[in-house]
């Protein structure tokens, strides 16, 4: 469902920008004042994305998409990561817990918790425990994903803590599960 609601925003974004454009290019045009000698140069800029925004337009209205990709910069190895993540059957939160976590002693909202981080911030909606960040994005800063997990859970993730932490989806959520326990005994 939100991947249709993209895709719709991605097909009315050119007509967004040109009408937006027409608008600037009409204020432009019939402006009364000159603007600082700068009205020459706005009104070229405006009318130069118009132009090539309205093939965009055109192109849009008449067939498909047209579509961008940069997967031939990308390694094969990585294509098939992304490809095995992409091809796994969708859990629900029920089906991940019973599967992954059953029996384990974690409680049941720290990777649900975790698992929407993840969706939210990665978009690896078909996450499995094993399943590291820094594979699938390499110039990921851990750092920063582990400060929304800080801020969701109020855990602290000292240096030392995540040069030991093996990067898994797992392993966050085991040390969340660790600290919450600690901090349940204090």
């Amino acid at each position: 469902m939100r991947k249709a609601k993209e895709r719709k925003r991605r097909r009315l974004a050119p007509f967004l920008v040109a009408a937006v454009c027409g608008l600037l290019l009409a204020g432009l045009w019939w402006a009364p004042t000159d603007l600082g000698g700068w009205r020459g140069p706005l009104r070229g800029l405006a009318g130069t994305v118009l132009m090539v925004d309205l093939v965009v337009c055109l192109v849009i209205l008449l067939g498909p998409t047209p579509f961008m990709t940069v997967w031939p910069l990308v390694s094969s190895e990585e294509r098939a990561r992304w490809r095995r993540l992409h091809q796994r059957p969708t859990l629900a939160d029920e089906a991940f817990i019973e599967r992954f976590y059953a029996g384990s002693g974690i409680p049941p909202d720290i990777p649900l918790r975790l698992r929407r981080i993840y969706a939210d911030e990665l978009a690896m909606d078909n996450l499995w425990p094993e399943d590291k960040a820094v594979e699938f994005y390499p110039d990921l800063d851990l750092v920063e994903l582990l400060y929304e997990v800080e801020e969701e859970f109020g855990v602290k993730f000292p240096s030392q803590a995540i040069r030991h932490l093996g990067g898994s989806f797992d392993s966050v959520v085991r040390y969340v599960a660790s600290q919450r326990a600690h901090a349940g005994r204090d």
